[in-house]
């Protein structure tokens, strides 16, 4: 079970890419799993296979923080000053919308209020994945038996999707919220292949159960 949640989550991986090498996988995490308890969850249960290239079922938001672009949490028992990260970048108020291309010097803490877009490179399999302890995560290790595909995180975007939906208030909007709300119960992160092409249904999965 959670800390002090009372459901368990399970792991989010991304559709199944075959036949898409190069192109771009943009998957919106909503601010609920970026909070203190949900990132403490990702760090323990390390679902992530790989090292900046990971395989296609290792959860986004954890290779994220093992790639050092968001800020993991290890509970109030794990002193952080002995796992060698350095200080927390902070967030300019300009930069909340902003995309990033390159991680950043340090991992981010994600800013309240926000979601995150990860855009991800689809890449072939490789032959092996290895692990390597990075940003107080230790990846985990896949031999040459993987089935499916890679990935890389290539940019991410905190983004203020509440004030973005405000913009839209005529009533074909509305019912496009009401779509995206009632289909969101069920399925979860928004995913996007490519530039203006979206993965059949537009949503996939869910990160907790």
């Amino acid at each position: 079970m959670d800390s002090k949640l009372s459901y368990t989550t399970a792991p989010y991986t991304i559709p199944r890419c075959e036949g898409k090498e190069n192109c771009t996988l943009t998957v919106r995490i909503p601010k609920f799993y970026l909070s203190k308890e949900e990132r403490e969850q990702v760090c323990l249960r390390r679902a992530v296979w790989g090292t900046d290239i990971y395989t296609d079922d290792s959860d986004p938001l954890t290779a994220a923080i093992h790639s050092g672009w968001v800020r993991g949490d290890w509970g109030d028992l794990v002193d952080i000053s002995m796992m060698e990260l350095n200080p927390t970048a902070d967030l300019k108020e300009s930069e909340q919308q902003s995309t990033l291309s390159a991680s950043p010097a340090s991992p981010m803490l994600p800013p309240p209020g926000m979601d995150l877009h990860l855009t991800l490179l689809i890449l072939p399999t490789l032959q092996n994945y290895t692990p390597r302890v990075m940003h107080g995560i230790k990846s985990r290790a896949w031999g040459g038996d993987h089935d499916g595909m890679s990935y890389r995180i290539e940019k991410i975007a905190w983004v203020d999707e509440k004030s973005a939906r405000g913009e839209e208030r005529d009533g074909e909007a509305r019912r496009k919220r009401l779509k995206m709300i009632t289909g969101s119960r069920t399925t979860g992160p928004v995913v996007h292949f490519g530039i203006g092409k979206s993965l059949s249904g537009g949503k996939v999965g869910i990160v907790a159960a």
